[in-house]
């Protein structure tokens, strides 16, 4: 006779891909038509981003301001003033270039960690489920009259062997991650089971949470770069004309 069911362990991969970055919307020829503009920018991308981040800053500009997030990412700055911007920071086009490109980067590397624990939690939450449900049925069969039952017993993956369990048996094995396994009775496991599903749900909430607060601050990263990328476009026009 075999001991009840035991709690596979969790492996959660490591590996997840990234989400495609954000692409920002192509409005700049629908803008220049809109208020009949005769002159169209020969530098499209140029034109495109320009318009793109006076939307952004209009939609901006009527929700309130804020400085993190609550488990404490920080938001990105959006930049109203690019020549104010680099006065305040006493940077040069070029180098505030360079720092919003690194804050753009550690954004993206968060949000790629995130996802990887999103998807490791997603895995782990039908599997406590299915372990909470194993832990049920042995609680009814030691309710029952039967003094035991028959069950196919998972010896390896895809490899299963019938076990005749003990009815009156009340003790289960469940692994708890790092090649742990302790011994529960039923009213223990079905505790634990169930403290660990609600935290995996709380925890799947507030990385999806995250996630799209990383969403807005991804997009509001490339809008500064490319505000600040058309400005030294600017500057470096307005030099070759005044020679």
């Amino acid at each position: 006779r075999l001991s009840p069911f035991a709690h596979r362990a969790l492996r959660p991969r490591d590996l997840s891909p990234p989400r495609p970055p954000t692409s920002l919307p192509r409005t700049g020829a629908q803008h220049a038509r809109r208020h009949g503009q005769a002159r169209f920018h020969t530098h499209t991308h140029t034109h495109t981003h320009t318009q793109t981040a006076r939307a952004r800053h209009t939609t901006m500009s009527t929700a309130p301001a804020v400085k993190e997030s609550k488990t404490g990412i920080p938001a990105a700055e959006f930049i109203t003033d690019v020549k104010q911007y680099l006065v305040n920071k006493k940077m040069g086009c070029d180098e505030c270039l360079k720092s919003l490109h690194i804050i753009h980067n550690k954004y993206k590397f968060l949000e790629m960690r995130l996802l990887q624990q999103k998807k490791a939690l997603s895995q782990k939450i039908p599997d406590i489920k299915s372990t909470a449900e194993c832990v049920e049925f042995l609680i009814k069969r030691k309710e029952s009259d039967e003094s035991e039952f028959e069950a196919h017993y998972q010896l390896s993956d895809n490899l299963y062997a019938k076990a005749n369990v003990d009815s009156n048996e009340n003790r289960v094995f469940l692994w708890l991650g790092a090649n742990v396994m302790l011994e529960y009775n039923y009213e223990d496991a079905k505790a634990l089971l169930a403290k660990n599903l609600k935290n995996a749900v709380a925890q799947v909430d507030m990385i999806t949470g995250d996630l799209n607060f990383l969403k807005d601050q991804i997009t509001i990263s490339e809008v500064n770069i490319a505000r600040m990328h058309n400005h030294g476009v600017n500057l470096r026009r307005a030099a070759k004309s005044g020679k």
